[in-house]
């Protein structure tokens, strides 16, 4: 070892892993300018032999000769760390490892490229900046044959070597592994999900489930829900916050309804509630305790207990209420039947029951009569403000709009065979039918003259008119 006021001075670090220079005037002797060689053996007495930075020794012996500054602890050997064992384990999704530091990836690898960054829980923000926390999602929601993870092998650690050129020993990592569980397989090394769901995990295993279970409200803290399978709610919906689920949606509570869709059954313990446009869509069946002011379609049928207030519905099957259930005010638009205790009040609020048809072909019929109307408007005033015109954009236009009053026609005429689909339909009220409702079935209309109870009302072929009578033991 070198005396400590040597100009030349090389100090190692306690983990032997770097080495130092120190360069510094000889005392007495101020045009003192130490050599390469020098150095050379100062390192050699040291033991230093691995990792050595030559290049920055010979830079430091030329400035220090330069200009005679001392040089403090530079940096100018380096040993190899040794690299550790890592066990086979799962890189994950960038959208899983943003979940939980559990899925984050371990230091010593390089996660592979599966797609997008973005965090499960994404804002938008309107025109003005402001973030619409409506549109956030709580969930990370996968889809079918969506990579979740990639295994990777085993890897083999490696000594490490001090700058003396002492052997140091690696360390095997523990790295937890959760193991796939629910509707993942395992392809290749690849780890995909076999369906659209929610991402689920534990303290054992992850997978993913065709359920969403929400403990609580939909509103704020959960933002807008948007799910693939089934959903079930165990607080409310609040109002102004949308749903949208692939399979069935149960409620445990009141729905407040302003945008709601689902592919399969619809279950409300309470009541729908709409506010203004609210719009309640399904291709399935709904039940509810009641309905009020809403807009709602569905394919399926509609079973509600209490009765129907104030609402635009629309039905490809029937609608039913329960045993003392009422039906006031709105369209009601069914396609089979309709099975009410009361329908219509006192006060004579608009009623107006259409039945037998298929509302979707109703639907596409009245927009081609709008698209047709509109055509015949600009038509009109085309023709009244270019009259004995000879302007070829008044003509061409004219033309076109000729063609797409055509186009809604034959759309129309192709339509309305589609329209009437049951003529067979029938409304049956058992307990009151009151004055000025309104029924349709197929082409037929009827406005009740009179309250009437207990009636059936549907159409004779025979005389070709609506007819109301009394309620048999049949039904």
């Amino acid at each position: 070892m070198q005396p400590s006021d040597h100009p030349i001075h090389v100090t190692v670090s306690d983990d032997q892993m770097s080495g130092y220079l120190t360069l510094r005037q000889r005392y007495q002797e101020p045009d003192y300018a130490p050599e390469m060689a020098e150095v050379r053996q100062i390192l050699d007495i040291e033991g230093i032999r691995h990792g050595i930075l030559w290049d920055r020794i010979d830079a430091a012996v030329k400035k220090f000769a330069r200009d005679k500054e001392t040089i403090h602890e530079l940096l100018i050997a380096r040993g190899t760390p040794p690299r550790p064992a890592i066990p086979s384990l799962l890189i994950y999704h960038p959208k899983i490892r943003a979940l939980d530091p559990r899925f984050a990836p371990d230091d010593e690898i390089k996660p592979p490229d599966l797609g997008e960054t973005s965090s499960s829980k994404e804002v938008s923000r309107g025109e003005q900046g402001n973030i619409d926390f409506r549109k956030r999602s709580s969930v990370l929601i996968v889809k079918r044959n969506m990579v979740l993870a990639v295994r990777r092998p085993a890897r083999e650690g490696s000594f490490g070597t001090t700058v003396r050129g002492d052997m140091v020993p690696f360390e095997t990592k523990q790295v937890k592994v959760l193991e796939p569980g629910s509707n993942v397989e395992e392809r290749e090394n690849h780890l995909v999900s076999t369906l659209d769901g929610r991402f689920v995990w534990n303290e054992k295993s992850f997978g993913v489930s065709a359920n969403l279970e929400i403990s609580g409200d939909v509103g704020y803290k959960t933002g807008n829900i948007r799910f693939p399978g089934n959903v079930i709610v165990k607080g409310r919906i609040q109002d102004r916050f949308s749903v949208w689920a692939g399979g069935g949606l149960q409620v445990i509570a009141t729905l407040d309804c302003w945008d709601v869709f689902s592919g399969g059954p619809l279950e409300v313990a309470e009541g729908i509630i709409g506010r203004g446009q609210a719009q309640l869509r399904t291709k399935n069946t709904i039940q509810a305790k009641f309905i009020e002011n809403c807009n709602v379609d569905t394919l399926g049928a509609i079973t509600v207990v209490s009765g129907i207030m104030n609402s635009q519905i629309f039905s490809n099957a029937r609608l039913q209420t329960g045993d003392r259930g009422r039906i006031v005010g709105g369209l009601y638009v069914v396609r089979d039947q309709i099975d009410t205790f009361n329908l219509g009040n006192t006060v004579g609020l608009s009623t107006e029951v259409i039945l037998g048809v298929d509302f979707v072909t109703r639907r596409k019929i009245e927009h081609f009569r709008a698209v047709h109307q509109t055509v015949i408007t600009e038509k009109m005033t085309l023709a009244r403000d270019g009259a004995q015109s000879s302007d070829k954009k008044i003509i061409a236009r004219i033309q076109e709009l000729s063609e797409k009053e055509a186009q809604a026609n034959e759309q129309i005429g192709e339509l309305l065979p589609n329209l009437v689909v049951n003529t067979e339909a029938m409304l049956l009220v058992r307990g009151t039918l009151y004055t000025g409702v309104s029924i349709q079935i197929g082409d037929n209309q009827f406005l009740v003259p009179k309250n009437l109870n207990r009636v059936i009302i549907r159409f004779d072929s025979k005389k070709g008119a609506v007819v109301f009578e009394p309620i048999s033991g049949t039904y």
